[in-house]
C-alpha cells in the first residue's frame, strides 16, 4: 500500500483517499433528481483490488490459524490484539450488510 499511495498525508480526509481509489459511487444528477450509480473504478485499480480482495477475506472471523500464529511470532501483543479487533468488526459488518438485506456486496 505505502508504494502505491505513496505520502498518506496529502489526503485530508477518507473521502479523498476513497476517489484516489475509485471506490466512490459514480452520479448522474441533474436539478432535483440525483442518481448514484456503482463505484467509479477511476482510481488505482491495482491498491482497489488489493483492498477489496483482504476485505472478503475478512467475510467470515475464523480465529487465528497454525500459519498465521507462525507469521505472528515475535511481534507486538498491542498489534496482535488491533488486528484481531479489525478482523471482528469486519465479519460483523460483512454479516450485518449481508442479513440485513443488502444482496449485492461485491466491488468489483
Amino acid at each position: 500500500m505505502v508504494v502505491e499511495v505513496g505520502d498518506f498525508r496529502r489526503f485530508t480526509k477518507a473521502e479523498e483517499f476513497m476517489s484516489f481509489l475509485g471506490l466512490v459511487p459514480s452520479e448522474n444528477s441533474s436539478g432535483d433528481k440525483r442518481r448514484q450509480r456503482g463505484i467509479t473504478k477511476a482510481g488505482n485499480s491495482h491498491l482497489r483490488r488489493l483492498l477489496v480482495e483482504a476485505g472478503w477475506h475478512y467475510r467470515f472471523n475464523r480465529g487465528v490459524g497454525k500459519r498465521l500464529m507462525a507469521r505472528r511470532k515475535g511481534q507486538l501483543v498491542c498489534v496482535m490484539s488491533y488486528a484481531n479487533k479489525a478482523g471482528k468488526r469486519l465479519s460483523k459488518k460483512f454479516n450485518r450488510l449481508t442479513y440485513s438485506g443488502i444482496r449485492n456486496l461485491r466491488l468489483l
